[in-house]
């Protein structure tokens, strides 16, 4: 019995000594994790957590000693980080305590998880404008905003975008057209849930992927336009609802889908340039300036600013910095000179900018010109709409009256009788 029990230890530690060298050759087998020299300095700060996640798999990665340990990770310091630690090394009667030590210290200093607040912070508030037709910008932005959502489990002082007025500030980044779903969608929740309600940030952040994702569906993509040849803004398009009343109907394609707005006449009707955001052609280079910001991150007829001024100011600013009229982007030649491109307005379709566009010009003429197709006989191209109208002190005493259209128009008149 006594010499079966040793046959049985001996097998087992055989059992045992054969599967340590398979692990050892395992290990030697696989690659060496790697890992930079961090330095501690001002601008690398956040990239403490990458260093001790590389140096954490370097040493795990085969057996090392404690010795090995130390003098591992004074090889992988260098500058204001080995001088935070610089005498531990010489613990050598003691370099697990040396070893923890300097791991202690160092995390304490180069650690603090504020630093990954303030980088995201940092980030998310100098994150540039994204175009219409942007569709990579729009994924990277919803690629970050994922990342901001799985921080803020870890870093509390991330939730502060969860407050309306900081998340709308990460709204005012988007494009024209996602401004206005989202500020439906908050309409949406304050009618069910009351006037205080308000989309969380995951919300946003899942409403921000659903329209990158579907900006970048590889079969659609290539068929989306990327500027505005196509354009169709301000076709109008007379439709009428189950009572009859007449209704305006605007196309775009200002997102590459097409979308329909629905105005009822008796809204005031908006048809100036300050309600279009508007993005042209770039050159060859795909260079974008806007000399009124003096910034590359948009375009002279994409700025919103610029177009929000009024027409003598928007031309005088062109004539005072010099600035070709044909594509508003260089001072070193003239429109006759320029290579690029003839603009085309997307209101009136002449052959200027559509920031140049003077939204006071009357245009009618060539407008019922286009209309009749010059036939003498005297004709009325005036559309004249029959509606309700009401005062909004009484709003149950309507009256039954004709309307006329008016594209040029930015007012309401209604006479006292």
């Amino acid at each position: 019995m006594a010499v079966a029990t040793r046959n049985d230890e001996t097998a087992q530690h055989s059992q045992q000594l054969i599967e340590a060298l398979g692990k050892v050759t395992q290990i030697k087998r696989l690659p060496q994790a790697k890992t930079d020299v961090y330095r501690g300095d001002e601008k690398d700060k956040i990239k403490y957590f990458l260093s001790e996640i590389s140096f954490d798999a370097l040493v795990d990665s085969a057996p090392v000693t404690d010795p090995q340990k130390l003098h591992l990770l004074y090889q992988h310091l260098d500058g204001r980080a080995k001088k935070v630690v610089e005498q531990l090394q010489y613990m050598i009667e003691d370099p697990a305590t040396a070893y923890n030590e300097a791991r202690k210290i160092l995390k304490e200093r180069f650690g603090h998880t504020a630093f990954l607040e303030i980088d995201f912070e940092n980030k998310l508030t100098k994150w540039p404008t994204i175009g219409n037709n942007d569709a990579q910008g729009l994924q990277e932005f919803g690629d970050f905003l994922q990342q901001v959502k799985i921080a803020s489990q870890y870093i509390p002082k991330l939730k502060i975008f969860q407050y309306p007025s900081k998340l709308q500030s990460l709204v005012e980044k988007l494009p024209l057209w996602f401004r206005n779903k989202w500020s439906s969608k908050v309409q949406k929740l304050q009618r069910l849930e009351g006037h205080n309600a308000f989309p969380t940030f995951n919300a946003f952040m899942e409403e921000v992927i659903f329209h990158a994702e579907r900006m970048n569906i590889p079969q659609l993509k290539s068929f989306q336009s990327s500027n505005l040849k196509d354009l169709n803004f301000g076709a109008l398009s007379k439709s009428y609802d189950k009572k009859g009343m007449g209704t305006r109907t605007l196309a775009s394609r200002m997102t590459g889908f097409d979308e329909t707005i629905e105005i009822k006449p008796e809204e005031n009707e908006q048809s100036s340039i300050n309600n279009v955001k508007i993005k042209e052609k770039d050159d060859v280079k795909g260079e974008v300036y806007c000399p009124y910001h003096k910034a590359k991150t948009h375009s002279l007829n994409q700025c919103k600013k610029f177009s929000e001024l009024p027409f003598e100011e928007r031309k005088d600013f062109l004539f005072k910095n010099r600035l070709c009229f044909n594509c508003a982007k260089s001072d070193k030649h003239i429109a006759k000179k320029c290579d690029q491109t003839p603009p085309k307005c997307c209101f009136c379709e002449k052959k200027h900018l559509t920031v140049l566009h003077d939204p006071t010009r009357n245009e009618s003429l060539s407008a019922c010109t286009k209309i009749c197709d010059g036939s003498r006989e005297l004709r009325s191209c005036a559309r004249i709409v029959l509606l309700k109208v009401y005062h909004r002190s009484n709003l149950s005493r309507e009256t039954l009256t004709y309307a006329v259209l008016d594209d040029q128009s930015t007012d309401v008149f209604v006479s006292k009788r």
